[in-house]
């Protein structure tokens, strides 16, 4: 199944439709003609939960940036003896 690239040229991010075509090329990446309408239906399902749940964490990250909330907008690497539950190893 190959993937559709969604291109970012100058003229299309002016432009306020370009936002519109965007989704809707995110929405159908992963259907194909040769699918069943139903499957098509499904991949696009996904794909609109999948750009929901992007958008609430993206958009709660930056809150959490502006909050000088550090510590949720990043993942810290912690160190690795803290992290085992068993040192007899």
């Amino acid at each position: 199944m190959p993937w559709r690239k969604i291109s970012l040229a100058k003229s299309q991010r002016d432009n306020p439709i370009f936002m519109i075509s965007a989704i809707k090329k995110f929405v159908d990446l992963g259907t194909d003609a040769s699918l069943s309408d139903d499957l098509n239906r499904r991949i696009r399902v996904v794909n609109m939960f999948s750009a929901v749940g992007m958008t609430v964490t993206f958009l709660l990250g930056f809150r959490a940036l502006f909050a000088q909330e550090t510590f949720l907008t990043c993942v810290k690497k912690s160190d690795r003896k803290s992290t085992r539950l068993n040192s007899s190893h």
